[in-house]
């Protein structure tokens, strides 16, 4: 069984074997018929799982950078500001 454990996690796991009264052909084509849409729909709640990380991602590294942006712009200000201070003491 596959659990993707992220927001909306979904569950899958392997089609269940048919009815044993069902001939052999139909047993292969609808197995693989249901095998199939299984591995679609896995594939399509993998690939949104992995467009969510990556939204999530992007998003915390837009943050850090304007974080970082903006403590550099405060320790420009600073240091602009002593720089002020030390020469209207006289330094």
């Amino acid at each position: 069984m596959y659990n993707s454990g992220g927001h909306g996690a979904q569950s899958f796991s392997t089609p269940a074997s048919p009815n044993s009264h069902t001939s052999t052909a139909q047993h292969s084509t609808e197995g693989k018929v249901a095998y199939d849409k299984e591995l679609a729909a896995l594939f399509r709640a993998t690939a949104a799982n992995v467009t969510q990380l990556y939204k999530e991602a992007s998003e915390i590294g837009n943050n850090a950078f304007k974080a970082g942006y903006e403590q550099c712009f405060n320790d420009i200000c600073e240091y602009i500001a002593l720089q002020q201070q030390q020469q209207q003491d006289g330094g």
